[in-house]
């Protein structure tokens, strides 16, 4: 598995929980973030991950500045929007990529 196999499927994944996919790689200047989708009034920006091994610890896959460039794209694309609330959540794939972790990631 690669890391646009696990965005592939993290994309399959999300809309088969009902959200609309609005971007895959979207990038905005230097900031690029993985997928960007929708679900009634919230802006999802998605960082998937692929990792031969497993880790519950979200901060060893992306760090705090990472977060805050996704952030920061996320505003920028909420405003657009005009939707009301942005979550950041991290997708982690390992080893075969059939049992993702999904770790919703702290917008303040």
């Amino acid at each position: 598995m690669t890391g646009l196999d696990a965005e592939l499927k993290a994309i399959e994944l999300l809309k088969g929980h009902g959200h609309n996919v609005l971007f895959h790689n979207y990038r905005m200047g230097r900031i690029q973030v993985d997928i960007v989708s929708q679900k009634a009034n919230t802006l999802f920006m998605v960082e998937v991950k692929y990792r031969r091994w497993r880790t519950d610890i979200p901060e060893e896959l992306i760090s705090m500045a990472q977060q805050e460039r996704i952030i920061r794209a996320g505003s920028h694309v909420l405003g657009k929007c005009g939707l009301g609330e942005l979550v950041l959540i991290l997708i982690h794939y390992y080893g075969d990529g059939s049992n993702p972790l999904i770790f919703p990631l702290n917008v303040s």
